[in-house]
């Protein structure tokens, strides 16, 4: 319903595999999957997209948070 209202609609899931790989494919037309540059945070974005991927969810995009760049 809020899709004639609205251009965007940006919801905010917590973090983790949960409900979201439910959710996402059902409401949404792209997913973007937030990570920051250490082990966990790169594993369970990749297993989200990759649940994303076995409901048929085509459309992820990768955020990257908190990178350190020294000069």
């Amino acid at each position: 319903e809020l899709r004639q209202y609205f251009a965007v609609i940006l919801i905010d899931m917590p973090a983790g595999v949960t409900v979201s790989a439910e959710l996402i494919p059902r409401v949404a037309d792209m997913a973007l999957v937030a990570a920051t540059p250490d082990y966990v945070s790169v594993r369970d974005s990749g297993r989200m997209v990759s649940l994303l991927a076995e409901q048929g969810f085509r459309d992820c995009r990768l955020v990257i948070n908190k990178i350190n760049l020294k000069y």
